[in-house]
């Protein structure tokens, strides 16, 4: 049954706040698309909420000097005697409105925030460059970047990336269509839309969404999904360049790793994959990991596909690195279809839900947003409670709001 307009109200509301579930927020959607005035609605509470959440702001130097001058300049104007009342309430008007243009503006003119902790900064080029001894918070190209204790990054907006000197950075960014941040680290490259991940000078560990690890030359080398971790270090990417990675266990190390993080074992080693499996199999799989690793994807591609007729996981592994060899080439429209074979093919496997979702992923990227819309809601449909739950119906509620 259709929604009325109070309903709607309500679970306006409860999902603005992050209390609606997956089918009320669908609904919702199905009655905006629906209700003009419900949706106006809907979308001025988006945008209460989102200035609520703004933190405020300082003033700059060279904005305080203006305020002096304007309330100085107001203060001698009153001395004279007023030859008629209405004038110095048009002063005091005036001097309000300008203490506000003022402070919007520079609230606007600033291109970052250190929100805590003893973060310094400094000019550099094209950007800024952020100290922290102990810790600190800061905020660039809308993400909050948590930084740990010695650590050093450089701000750079044109190309919105933070480069990575030394220590550790925690960043939340919100997804925004058609922008990407990056974290920039001598040996790769960390790439996200929406998310929230740690990056050291060794790794990458995504606590939220999904991120890409890119070489310098910007063909890929793994994506880390929410729980998992990737090390840069030559025997751990062999295993670790495609979908398969693991999450991080909640005991005891398997291995220890710089920073505080642990490096899970590989489910796709020719141990994990089972004895059941042919060793030859096992191998050509393994090899097409590694000269996909090395950014061979046709000849990796062409390896997987000799795989396409064997059974369970090595079956739906190889479908994956067909995939993926798409991607370190460029080909996004190739690699969605053929994550969605995965999805279609083997709908009981974990890469199943990891393909949908990243097939949102890639559509979100390039634009497409009925493709994308589309896609969510296939996610939702199949994988109610699924890993990425949560961050899917926020994307739908975000895509209500934006139409």
């Amino acid at each position: 049954m259709a929604l009325t307009c109070r309903e709607a109200a309500r679970i306006s509301l409860a999902t603005l706040g992050g209390h609606a579930d997956e089918a009320e927020r669908l609904e919702l959607e199905t009655h905006l698309t629906r209700c003009t005035r419900c949706d106006g609605e809907h979308a001025a509470l988006g945008l209460v909420r989102s200035l609520r959440a703004l933190p405020t702001a300082t003033m700059t130097p060279a904005a305080r000097a203006s305020v002096r001058r304007a309330v100085a300049a107001h203060r001698l104007q009153a001395v004279a005697p007023p030859r008629r009342m209405v004038w110095p309430f048009a002063a005091v008007v005036a001097g309000a409105c300008a203490v506000v243009a003022l402070g919007l503006v520079a609230w606007r003119a600033q291109p970052y925030r250190i929100l805590d902790g003893d973060v310094t900064v400094s000019t550099t080029g094209a950007g800024w460059t952020f100290r922290s001894t102990k810790g600190g918070t800061i905020r660039v190209g809308q993400a909050t970047t948590s930084l740990a204790s010695q650590t050093a990054v450089t701000w750079t907006p044109v190309e919105r990336t933070l480069t990575l000197a030394n220590g550790a950075v925690t960043v939340d960014v919100a997804h925004k269509a058609g922008q990407r941040f990056r974290v920039r680290v001598p040996q790769f490259i960390v790439e996200v839309l929406g998310t929230r991940f740690t990056v050291d000078l060794s790794g990458v560990h995504t606590h939220r969404g999904l991120v890409r690890v890119l070489r310098p030359d910007g063909t890929q080398l793994a994506r880390v999904e929410a729980g998992q971790v990737w090390r840069d270090e030559p025997a751990v990417v062999e295993r670790t360049t495609t979908s398969s990675l693991v999450p991080a266990p909640s005991g005891p190390a398997d291995t220890a790793a710089p920073g505080g993080m642990s490096m899970p074992k590989s489910k796709d080693s020719p141990a994990a994959i089972g004895a059941s499996v042919r060793p030859s199999a096992a191998g050509r799989l393994a090899e097409a990991r590694r000269m996909l690793s090395r950014g061979d994807a046709g000849p990796a591609r062409r390896l997987a596909a000799t795989l396409f007729r064997q059974r369970g996981d090595l079956a739906v592994e190889a479908r994956v690195l067909l995939a993926e060899s798409f991607l370190v080439e460029g080909r996004y429209a190739d690699a969605v279809d053929a994550y969605r074979v995965v999805a279609r093919d083997f709908p009981r496997s974990e890469q199943a839900e990891t393909s949908l979702f990243t097939v949102a992923q890639l559509e979100s990227e390039h634009g497409r947003l009925a493709e994308t819309r589309a896609a969510l809601r296939a996610y939702v449909s199949r994988y109610p409670r699924g890993r990425f739950a949560r961050e899917v119906g926020d994307r739908l509620s975000r895509l209500a709001s934006a139409d």
